[in-house]
């Protein structure tokens, strides 16, 4: 059973996943002025999209399965020890570009444990695993859009500040990759995703915390871009929807990163590209299922899948065929993986 922490786990599940009543009061990062209304005017220049960043390499996959996902990280149910590490709570608002409550959105957080440890099945670093830490948590908006987990300061690893990272879906709305980055943190300065951003977007994700009955608390809201009905129909998104197979040379520099991630040689790399309305969706092999995002035809940003580009090609025919799939793989290099259609 998971620890009380003087808080019924009843108490705190529905804190969590129905939301707590009222409003958010930090303005630690990406918060509206106004928030002592569920609605700021349309004017206020906060209601943007907020910054999209990548899945990374260990999104939750098979975890996903795991009887435990709520919103406490601190503890494992069936364990009766709590995750080590500073306990911390995040929480804020789900909100459209109106600054209206998002009600009913998903979102998910995941993050490395106290020593750095992604709880993953391709995190083979030499990390100390934490049985006692639950690696993600998901949590469903209330009717004032807001969300809140349990969970503890995420560790450093090499190449990267701290951070969580968020994955928010909701009806009618783009899904939305980000991750919540700690002030103060001398990493940020160097850390390579956070500073792909302006700086204006930077401080949009970066937080401080404030202690709240005792515990460091921060609000970290999103902002989410609805579907326009006007947008590319979903007859044209289907062109593209089918199974792709990569072709990827020995030589590749993506076979060594693979490799890591436990991909043996010889495994298919494949990519599942499947349309829902007016909304592309795309999954590798060893990633879950994220959105792509229109740019032209048949291009589409794929800031979610390592900071590419979705590429199609055209038979003379017309039918779509491959596509090239473009990856900033450092601030000074590109490359491509090309998968064919199956």
């Amino acid at each position: 059973m998971k620890k009380n922490d003087g808080i019924s786990r009843r108490k705190w599940l529905k804190l969590g996943i129905a939301g707590a009543a009222g409003t958010v009061i930090s303005t630690s990062c990406d918060t509206p002025t106004d928030n002592n209304s569920s609605a700021v005017a349309t004017s206020d220049a906060s209601c943007t999209v907020s910054p999209r960043q990548e899945l990374g390499p260990f999104p939750p996959m098979n975890q996903l399965s795991q009887p435990d996902h709520d919103v406490d990280l601190t503890m494992v149910e069936g364990q009766s020890e709590q995750a080590t590490g500073e306990v911390i709570i995040v929480k804020g608002k789900i909100m459209d570009l109106d600054c209206n409550p998002v009600a009913g959105a998903n979102v998910i957080i995941w993050q490395s444990n106290h020593h750095g440890k992604y709880h993953h099945e391709l995190d083979h670093s030499d990390y100390e695993v934490d049985p006692n830490f639950q690696g993600w948590g998901q949590a469903i908006t209330n009717q004032n859009g807001e969300y809140q987990f349990k969970t503890i300061r995420p560790g450093l690893y090499t190449g990267r500040t701290r951070h969580i990272h968020y994955k928010v879906a909701a009806k009618g709305y783009h899904e939305l990759i980000t991750q919540l980055y700690f002030e103060g943190e001398e990493q940020n300065q160097t850390d390579s995703l956070l500073n792909q951003l302006p700086h204006k977007e930077q401080q949009r994700l970066i937080c401080s915390f404030e202690e709240e009955n005792g515990t460091p608390t921060t609000s970290f809201d999103i902002f989410l871009e609805s579907v326009d009905s006007k947008s590319v129909s979903p007859e044209v998104l289907a062109e593209y929807s089918g199974t792709y197979q990569f072709d990827i040379a020995d030589d590749h520099p993506i076979k060594d990163w693979f490799a890591e991630l436990g991909v043996s040689t010889g495994t298919p790399i494949e990519a599942t590209i499947s349309s829902e309305g007016r909304r592309l969706f795309c999954q590798i092999t060893t990633t879950p299922k994220a959105e792509i995002l229109w740019k032209k035809k048949d291009t589409f940003d794929g800031i979610h899948h390592y900071s590419s580009e979705f590429q199609f090609v055209r038979a003379d025919s017309g039918e779509v065929t491959s596509f090239n799939m473009v990856m900033n793989w450092s601030p000074t290099e590109q490359i491509v993986m090309s998968a064919v259609r199956s």
